[in-house]
């Protein structure tokens, strides 16, 4: 049974394919009755946010959050090459 990243790398590879498929699909579904064009409605459902001015970010504040990722990015691609010369260092000495 194929894993989702397998499913996902045929649908990226297929998409132009899958998307025209899908469309097909979508009609079939309304000759038959199944779907329908229509209105999308939403409820009044209160949900607990944080939306406190402290906790946004503004554009400034984004890009430089943005740095500091590729930043810390830089810091663990560093850290992962450090590592793979000490393990291909230890595998030549076997």
């Amino acid at each position: 049974m194929p894993d989702f990243t397998i499913i996902a790398a045929f649908r990226r590879r297929h998409l132009k394919a899958f998307k025209k498929l899908f469309l097909k699909v979508l009609k079939l579904c309304q000759k038959a009755g199944l779907v329908k064009l229509g209105h999308v409605a939403l409820d009044s459902t209160k949900v607990k946010v944080n939306a406190s001015k402290h906790k946004a970010m503004n554009y400034e504040g984004m890009k430089r959050k943005e740095d500091e990722l590729k930043k810390e990015i830089e810091e663990l691609i560093a850290v992962a090459e450090k590592a793979n010369h000490a393990e291909e260092g230890t595998m030549s000495k076997r």
